[in-house]
């Protein structure tokens, strides 16, 4: 089945960019997993890498994008508060203190920072939620900023759809949200962006979805380009390693998403990141 696989960030100082995560996502679980010369992968111990922190292929300074953040799950209230502090002592810059969030649910805690780079982070620890919900899944979820909702929806509705993922969160005036059908936490919204300000995509951000086969990958980046979408990248094998097979798409507001999938019996543990 189709899933999340991860977001890549784009970074000025590897250095100091990776002494930030490396804090900041400790008291989530999360470690440095794979170190390769211009990357960094962070996961669960055991796990894939599912944050990589990159230089942007494209060769230009990495931006951040106004409507786009990563809300990654916390298991407790205390890692919602450890990922705030420790982010803050390591170069981070405050957007919202450890609290509850009650215009999002009742249950809803979180803490908000920026990165060194400017790339907004979340992490939120739903009160009420199945312990074992964290254990699978490390995001909560993933905001892109979109300046024309309907443009929006009608790219990532069939989109999504190709992927055997449909749209689970509906307001027609805020945001579409993404994911498994009756799934409480959407992977993805379209969102309109909260400082009012026009939406714009990040350089170094990228949405990575693994599909089932190279005909779900094909699908996809059809459906991307026949609703508005613009092309990154052709579907076909790619050189990062034995059996991936992936594509690139641009949506209309310009936030870059991939999609690949492995060859059946490849590890799936360490996969490249970008194009």
């Amino acid at each position: 089945m189709s899933r999340l696989d991860g977001i890549t960030l784009g970074y000025r100082d590897r250095a100091r960019a990776q002494a930030f995560y490396a804090a900041a996502l400790a008291p989530l679980g999360m470690g440095a997993l794979v170190e390769r010369e211009a990357e960094v992968g962070f996961g669960r111990p055991g796990a894939a890498p599912v944050a990589w922190l990159l230089r942007p292929f494209n060769g230009l300074p990495p931006t951040w994008g106004n409507g786009t953040h990563v809300a990654f799950l916390a298991g407790s209230r205390e890692a919602v508060e450890g990922f705030y502090k420790a982010g803050l002592a390591a170069g981070g810059l405050d957007e919202g203190a450890p609290g509850l969030r009650l215009h999002y649910a009742d249950d809803y805690y979180a803490a908000y920072l920026r990165d060194p780079d400017g790339n907004k982070l979340q992490a939120v620890h739903y009160l009420g939620g199945d312990p074992a919900t964290v254990e699978a899944e490390p995001f909560s979820h993933i905001t892109l900023g979109c300046n024309d909702l309907e443009r929006g929806r009608a790219f990532y509705d069939p989109v999504m759809a190709s992927l055997g993922l449909a749209r689970v969160v509906d307001e027609p005036d805020l945001s579409y949200g993404y994911g498994r059908a009756g799934s409480r936490l959407p992977w993805v919204y379209a969102h309109r962006t909260f400082d009012g300000r026009p939406a714009t995509w990040a350089n170094g951000f990228e949405v990575v979805w693994q599909a089932d086969d190279p005909r779900q990958v094909e699908a996809w980046h059809a459906a991307g380009l026949a609703n508005g979408g613009f092309d990154e990248g052709a579907p076909g094998p790619r050189s990062y390693r034995p059996g991936y097979f992936g594509a690139y798409l641009r949506d209309p507001d310009g936030n870059k998403l991939h999609a690949f999938c492995l060859a059946e019996g490849r590890d799936p543990l360490v996969r490249p990141t970008t194009e």
